[in-house]
């Protein structure tokens, strides 16, 4: 993974309204600073926002500006799409970026691929378009039946089943890879931008109006909507039928709050936790990969949030105000993750392995020991590792004497990736004191790496 190492400017900025999409508010901001770019790294000058080092986010390139949502298959192969029927596409993990004909002039909001191949994109003025070929030709579906004017929020259900929705509330589905397509269901009410049925039977659908957030457990068929104490609906991410998290919209909020608040479910939307409070931030991406890992944007700005512990703490990660402000926020399950501001520029996030010497065990073919982060870290951090195969794994704290602290993992593990989080706690239960502090990573199969990271209180 690379690092993006920076320094921030501090901005003083002036939201204005210009459109509403899918019923979410986009604005532009004024700027006083100055940003300069070293390696592809940006640095701002002079901030507030409080950055975190060693945080995994690097600008990788530029394609066109008016781009609104990226998806890749893999992490080489890729799409942005955007205004004016904009295609982009990638095969070296968005350093690069090469157009499509998408034969529309229509503003697409949503990409969908089911493989390398074939794939959907969705948008303004009932535009609907499949390719069978990566995206070298478009051609456009007719849908039937459907009252609304966007289409938005393409994703995949069970087997071969796709769905999408309209703005106004119409419940599309296809069951045979995008053929055919057949109205499920109409909500019959305006301001729809999220449809989730990637758990099929269960689906969820989030009206940004008044927090109306729906279910269903039929695929679609029939839905039910749920109580949630949101004055106007920010953004929403389920990671599977049972855990996920909603956002209150600050813009709209703040006639009754001055601050917005992040909710958890636990038991598919049943009921929900206030896990953070956000004052005067308006959420516009929410993902997580697991139960306690997740990233979010600050809409209007080029800021991204990090969580280690299921959105209960957010930590800067990310800012730079001359790429402009961050429209969609991507992970694949292996944490490639790649951001897309409305400029076109592309932010790709990745594990890091730390560049060492040959002498330096830091690294193996096989098994990789990466950078914690965020780091310097309070309250907690991720240390994530590869295993190459199933192995007997002990990883340890030590304080800079080599005097062991804790003992995190002793135990045989699978082969893959790796994350534990260490909350700064010794093996008493108490908080260690500031400094610096070495993890090490031990394997039966020979291998023995140890990093450096800072603890701040």
């Amino acid at each position: 993974m690379e690092v993006l190492r920076k320094k921030e400017v501090s901005f003083f900025r002036l939201f204005l309204l210009l459109c509403v999409l899918f019923s979410r508010f986009d604005f532009s901001k004024n700027g006083i600073g100055f940003t300069v770019f070293i390696n592809g790294y940006c640095e701002n000058n002079n901030s507030t926002f409080n950055i975190q080092q060693n945080c995994g986010w690097k600008i990788i390139s530029e394609a066109t500006s008016d781009m609104n949502k990226v998806f890749f298959v893999d992490s080489i192969k890729g799409w942005i799409v955007g205004d004016s029927g904009r295609i982009y596409t990638t095969d070296d993990g968005g350093t690069t970026w090469l157009p499509q004909n998408s034969e529309t002039e229509n503003t697409l909001v949503s990409v969908y691929f089911m493989d390398n191949q074939n794939g959907f994109a969705a948008g303004y003025n009932r535009t609907l378009i499949r390719t069978n070929n990566g995206g070298d030709t478009w051609t456009t579906v007719e849908v039937n039946g459907d009252s609304g004017l966007i289409y938005s929020s393409l994703g995949p259900g069970a087997g071969d089943s796709i769905y999408f929705i309209s703005n106004f509330g119409e419940v599309h589905c296809s069951g045979d890879s995008g053929h055919s397509w057949s109205n499920s269901y109409n909500f019959n009410q305006y301001g729809f931008s999220y449809l989730d049925c990637s758990n099929s039977p269960t689906c969820y659908a989030m009206q940004i109006l008044m927090g109306g957030f729906y279910k269903s457990t039929d695929g679609g068929k029939e839905w039910e909507r749920k109580l949630i104490d949101i004055e106007w609906s920010g953004d929403i991410y389920f990671l599977n039928d049972s855990i996920g998290w909603i956002s209150e919209d600050w813009i709209v909020s703040s006639a009754w709050h001055d601050s917005v608040s992040l909710y958890l479910t636990l038991d598919g939307g049943e009921t929900w936790s206030r896990q953070s409070t956000l004052e005067g931030k308006s959420l516009r991406n929410i993902v997580f990969l697991s139960n306690f890992e997740g990233w979010l944007t600050e809409l209007g700005t080029s800021r991204i949030y990090y969580s280690p512990d299921s959105g209960k703490s957010w930590m800067g990660q990310f800012e730079c105000d001359s790429l402009g402000w961050i429209k969609d926020i991507f992970f694949l399950k292996d944490r490639n993750g790649w951001a897309l501001t409305n400029q076109g520029t592309i932010i790709k996030y990745g594990v890091l392995t730390v560049s060492v010497d040959k002498s330096d065990n830091t690294y193996a073919d096989k098994y990789i020991l990466n950078q914690n982060y965020p780091n310097p870290f309070n309250p907690s951090t991720t240390i994530a590792y590869d295993l190459q195969q199933e192995s007997q794994v002990m990883l340890t704290i030590y304080d800079i004497l080599g005097r062991e602290v804790i003992r995190l993992v002793d135990k045989r593990q699978p082969a893959g990736i790796q994350k534990v989080i260490w909350d700064g706690k010794d093996s008493f239960g108490q908080i260690v004191p500031s400094g610096i502090y070495l993890y090490s990573l031990k394997t039966t199969s020979g291998f023995n790496a140890t990093k450096k990271m800072v603890f701040m209180r």
